[in-house]
């Protein structure tokens, strides 16, 4: 998984990675929660 999401990032150079502390109610990291759990549910 981390050598593809490195390949990505090398052909979009305007991606940019920050941590996110979780848990605190980030609403774009609820977001990304949400997405995840639903992915994997129908995976």
């Amino acid at each position: 998984l981390w050598l593809d999401l490195e390949q990505e990032t090398e052909r979009h150079a305007s991606v940019r990675w920050h941590w996110v502390k979780g848990h605190v109610g980030n609403a774009l990291n609820e977001r990304a929660d949400e997405l995840a759990v639903v992915a994997a549910a129908s995976a």
